[in-house]
């Protein structure tokens, strides 16, 4: 086919329009929140894709051109080509970002009807716009102009990675690992007597390891909320897994701290109720929610741009969102330091990353070969399900808290569904050693702040269920705790919260001196805060004074609130109640219990009262705490 000189200006022009979608698309990702590895990755990936669909149009065009001169001989590439261009363009992007954001399934009759509506729409558009595009050199100049827009206001920001003002280049990275569920006393390095935790063992006879560190909620949201702003959950207001982060300026993050400071933040969370929905991205300059498990590696970085997406979605390529193992994590993680680690070096900007491992979680369902190390001739038909831990849980009247075993099941069972717990923790294990050896592979390893904590414990059938969130016991209240970092002088049996660990963290940066942090100083005036009180979905409060534990829970409408009081150190499974209405020490553990629940308005109805509490939990959840007996 002749190349004429119209010819080329075509070619040009409409490499010049994808270029500019593929800018656009890159802004709009990382406006709602980007969930790659790295910034420049995205940026490489949306060019190179966008670049190609330019290429397709143009040799589809041409094909359908040079047909067409069989029967127009006299007929030349025309800019009204583009038009199609155009059309695919609104479908790729403002088509598919609605049916993304705001539109159910594409076979629910709802998406239907709204896609044969934007569809027909687009049709109507282009047959109305169609004759513009005969302004050749006015189709040009904007598609030429709209990239060095983009470029001069939008790509050098996004390279430089939006430098704060800030920089404090003598501060240590902190590398912050939580693990989700994990019960203290089923590691190796707490007293477990299997196998489970090489790993984290070392790590911890390496370090300091405290063993005295509490959760003020056994609940994932909350937890981690006390644990990025330093507050107990009556004062966050996060006080369930589908509560939000508050979004105003009372509870920044310690990553917006950091991030504010001069650090690069990252967080790699594993967990639905951890994602940007419920505000928990805020203050990370980078949050990952998503992993690609196959395809060409370089679309980890570019998954969510436009074209991509919609193959991930037609079930091209494999895609998990929010429920991702610890290797996903680590695979997240990885791709993202390899970026920043020489930038980091480079511009002498530490980094602050986040990764949250959520393997030692119902369903209890590792790789087989992880629990068969601990029950190896099981030969039952548990598998580990949520739906077989539901069912436990709603029969513990019937079990009489354990007491007897569920109708089903035998105590060969009950043993595997622990063997299955104990593997996903080898399994997690492995993943923290893999990410332990790659950061060691860095001269920065050394100098780093590393912190692993657990935000909670696990119920294994003591009390006849298979969970959490259930009572105030130690097995779920008192968290792994293991840091790696300079300046600690508390003891490792010292009582600490886990909101004691974002004061460290503080500290670690530079934020705030020795003497305002409890860990780095023996002068720190108790405060009124966890680990004395702690909270079980908003009915249950119990107050600390080694090595007594006071529990006051309400039974239910019409039933009162009962108290119990347990010596947790010579009776850790706490089956003896020695709390007595007359005792002294009784009376005054009650006394200073209620005292700081009516001081810090702590208690439900109180709660209940507080505008805060109220925005972040919405109604439908308030009414199922009332159908629950959770309000009172």
């Amino acid at each position: 086919m002749k190349l004429y000189y119209g010819n080329f200006l075509l070619f040009v022009t409409r490499l010049c329009l994808w270029l500019t979608v593929a800018l656009f698309d890159v802004f709009y990702i990382l406006h709602i929140g980007f969930e790659g590895s790295t910034n420049s990755g995205l940026l490489y990936t949306a060019l190179t894709t966008y670049l190609i669909l330019g290429l397709a149009m143009h040799v589809i065009t041409r094909v359908a051109y040079s047909i067409s001169l069989s029967s127009k001989p006299d007929r030349k590439p025309t800019i009204p080509e583009l038009s199609w261009d155009f059309a695919l363009i609104l479908l790729l992007i403002p088509v598919f970002r609605v049916n993304e954001t705001y539109l159910p399934s594409i076979t629910d009759p709802v998406s239907i009807g709204w896609n044969i509506g934007m569809f027909a729409g687009i049709a109507i558009l282009i047959l109305i716009l169609r004759p513009l595009f005969q302004r050749v050199w006015l189709v040009l100049v904007i598609s030429l102009i709209l990239p060095v827009i983009g470029i001069s206001y939008g790509l050098v920001p996004l390279l430089n990675e939006n430098k704060p003002d800030v920089v404090l280049s003598s501060s240590p990275n902190i590398v912050l690992i939580t693990l989700d569920t994990v019960r203290a006393d089923h590691l190796g390095c707490y007293g477990y007597d299997l196998d489970t935790s090489p790993v984290l063992d070392q790590f911890a006879a390496d370090n300091y390891t405290f063993t005295n560190c509490r959760t003020p909620m056994p609940l994932t949201a909350p937890a981690h909320a006390s644990l990025f702003s330093g507050e107990m959950p009556h004062e966050h207001g996060v006080l369930t897994n589908i509560s939000a982060y508050p979004d105003g300026d009372s509870f920044e993050t310690i990553a917006g701290e950091l991030y504010r400071n001069g650090y690069v933040t990252a967080g790699f969370p594993s967990a639905v109720h951890m994602g940007r929905q419920f505000n928990f991205d805020r203050g990370f300059s980078h949050y990952n929610t998503s992993t690609v498990l196959s395809g060409p590696s370089n679309f980890q970085s570019g998954f969510q741009v436009a074209p991509i997406a919609i193959l991930s979605r037609l079930g091209l390529f494999d895609e998990t969102h929010l429920a991702r193992n610890s290797r996903q994590v680590n695979t997240a993680a990885t791709g993202w330091l390899d970026a920043n680690i020489p930038f980091s070096e480079e511009n002498s900007r530490p980094l602050f990353v986040w990764l949250h491992y959520f393997d030692a979680h119902s369903p209890y369902q590792p790789p087989d070969e992880y629990w068969q190390t601990y029950d190896p001739d099981y030969s039952g038909s548990v598998t580990g399900s949520q739906e077989e831990c539901d069912y436990i849980n709603s029969i513990l009247e019937k079990t009489n808290q354990g007491d007897s075993l569920p109708e089903g099941f035998t105590q060969e069972d009950i043993d595997n569904l622990i063997a299955r717990y104990d593997g996903e923790i080898r399994y997690q294990d492995e993943s923290l050693g893999e990410l332990l050896d790659y950061l060691s592979s860095y001269d920065v390893y050394e100098d780093s702040v590393i912190i692993i904590v657990s935000d909670h414990g696990e119920g294994m059938y003591e009390d006849g269920y298979f969970g959490h969130n259930f009572t105030l016991e130690e097995y779920e209240t008192r968290l792994a705790c293991v840091i790696k970092g300079p300046g600690i002088v508390v003891s490792e049996d010292s009582m600490l919260s886990i909101t004691d660990l974002t004061d460290y963290m503080r500290f670690a940066a530079g934020l705030i001196p020795a003497d305002e942090c409890r860990l780095t100083t023996d002068s720190v005036e108790e405060p009124d805060d966890d680990p004395y009180t702690s909270m079980v979905f908003l009915k249950s409060h119990c107050w600390i004074e080694p090595p007594y534990k006071l529990v006051r829970t309400w039974q239910g409408e019409g039933s009162g609130i009962e108290y119990a009081l347990f010596n947790y150190i010579i009776d850790p499974g706490e089956t003896i109640n020695l709390f007595d209405i007359d005792d002294e020490l009784s009376i005054g553990m009650k006394e200073r219990l209620q005292e700081w629940l009516e001081s810090n308005r702590a208690d439900f109805p109180e709660l209940l009262e507080n505008e805060r509490t109220l925005r972040y939990i919405d109604p439908s959840t308030m009414e199922m705490l009332r159908s629950l007996g959770y309000i009172y």
